[in-house]
């Protein structure tokens, strides 16, 4: 199911799997660190795959409503229920500025692990507008942390990457996250 979504348009462009399937290497590697469950991983792993879902059914000044409609769709199959909340806060920010206003630890763990993940990536991504090397890209999750990020996952993140253990097969072409 999930797979083949993304062979459809989303406006212009394609919803790229190959960066959902980076953030989740990321963001499940950084949850095995934090000794997350099978279950906790699962529905990150949802999350990094289904996050923008919503965006198929609105447009223009309806874009922040992605987050809820995505949700709601995956509320839908019971396999993927357990990931609605993460993926309906997914937008939320550390300080609580962001859609629904949660702040801090009111913010899903998975949610906010999947910022982290998603943020690096877009900060590094090859086509992507920044372009980053990965220096650059670590000292702008550090500057984010507090604000927009959970500083202690951040920590965790850059601690990790520096010690070689988030390392993405870019050449990986499977969906599948291998557990340990």
């Amino acid at each position: 199911l999930v797979g083949s979504l993304f062979a459809k348009p989303m406006g212009t462009k394609p919803i790229g799997e190959e960066d959902c399937q980076q953030v989740w290497q990321y963001a499940g590697r950084l949850g095995e660190a934090l000794n997350l469950t099978l279950d906790e991983l699962e529905a990150i792993r949802t999350l990094c795959y289904c996050h923008n879902l919503g965006k198929f059914a609105v447009c223009g000044d309806q874009i922040h409503d992605h987050a809820e409609l995505s949700a709601r769709i995956i509320e839908e199959f019971p396999s993927l229920a357990n990931a609605a909340d993460l993926v309906r806060y997914h937008h939320e920010r550390w300080d609580g500025s962001g859609l629904y206003g949660l702040a801090g630890l009111e913010i899903p763990l998975g949610s906010r692990i999947f910022a982290v993940a998603w943020v690096y990536h877009a900060l590094t991504k090859p086509d992507g507008p920044y372009r980053m090397k990965t220096e650059e890209a670590l000292e702008s999750l550090y500057l984010y942390s507090e604000t927009a990020l959970d500083p202690e996952l951040v920590a965790a993140f850059i601690g990790m990457m520096g010690r070689g253990k988030l390392f993405v097969d870019n050449t990986v072409k499977t969906t599948a996250f291998s557990h340990k």
